[in-house]
């Protein structure tokens, strides 16, 4: 139990959190050098994606509350690494279209990638969670139960001594 949890938690630290992070950094640079998108268009894109983002919360929290964790986590980081292909830069892009970029494929990948963000931040901490309130379950139980089972003890030796 230790080891998946530690890995899952690193996965999300390091891969998830910094690295897709940068996109949102990057992002508006290469709308700016690739399309010459003006600060308007930009700004445009990244605030209906922050929409959607927002918008998408609520419905992660309700996922998360019935229990769909786990699985949410894998698709999830899949579905925003194949689609981080196709936001830009990517040599996929290249590979598949024959160098035409498209600003509306763009716009549109960035807010499907925006759409699973909440579930891409909020499933891992929510698993961090349920690994702590676990490990306090049984370190709860290991320190009731053997001083519980220590007075058992004690009271059917006492019951017999009398």
């Amino acid at each position: 139990m230790k080891i998946p949890g530690l890995a899952l938690m690193f996965t999300h630290c390091f891969v998830v959190t910094l690295g897709l992070s940068a996109r949102y950094v990057t992002f508006p640079v290469y709308l700016l050098q690739s399309f010459d998108a003006k600060a308007t268009t930009i700004g445009l894109i990244m605030g209906l994606s922050t929409l959607i983002y927002t918008a998408f919360c609520p419905v992660v929290g309700v996922l998360i509350n019935k229990g769909i964790i786990y699985s949410s986590i894998i698709v999830t980081w899949t579905l925003q690494g194949l689609v981080s292909l196709f936001i830009g830069p990517s040599p996929v892009l290249n590979f598949a279209f024959h160098h035409y970029n498209s600003l509306l494929l763009s716009a549109l990948c960035w807010g499907m990638f925006q759409f699973l963000t909440p579930l891409a931040y909020l499933t891992p901490f929510k698993a961090a969670l349920n690994c702590a309130q676990y490990r306090i379950y049984i370190a709860y139980h290991k320190t009731y139960n053997v001083r519980s089972e220590q007075q058992g003890m004690m009271e059917i030796v006492y019951t017999h001594m009398v």
